[in-house]
């Protein structure tokens, strides 16, 4: 790090860091046609656009109405059960990561997320 222009380095979560993983949250608990609908790459159910709302500090109550309004009740309260077990789509950090972190660190990098 001597004399480097760079002192710390910002990753994102999803994706980067973690796995993230929308399906692992959803299945076993919803339909399978349903899960396969709103995991569809081109995101037909607005999942991923609303989380990317709440990506960027919007609040999840002020989201909500409009998950009814544009995808309907049932839908809505599976984002609603999806937002409330976020975690349950997280299940691993990448491989990679952990020594990637310790590494950085061990040569004074600030790390954050």
């Amino acid at each position: 790090m001597a004399n480097s222009p760079i002192t710390d380095v910002i990753f994102d979560f999803c994706g980067v860091l973690l796995d993230w993983n929308t399906r692992a949250c959803l299945e076993g608990r919803f339909p399978d046609e349903i899960v396969e609908r709103i995991c569809a790459d081109d995101d037909p159910c607005g999942f991923f656009r609303y989380e990317d709302r709440m990506d960027t500090g919007e609040d999840f109550a002020d989201i909500y109405p409009d998950v009814v309004r544009e995808q309907g009740q049932e839908l809505a309260d599976i984002f609603k059960f999806y937002i409330g077990h976020y975690a349950d789509a997280l299940p691993r950090t990448l491989p990679g990561m952990v020594e990637l972190l310790a590494d950085l660190k061990a040569h004074g990098y600030g790390v954050w997320g």
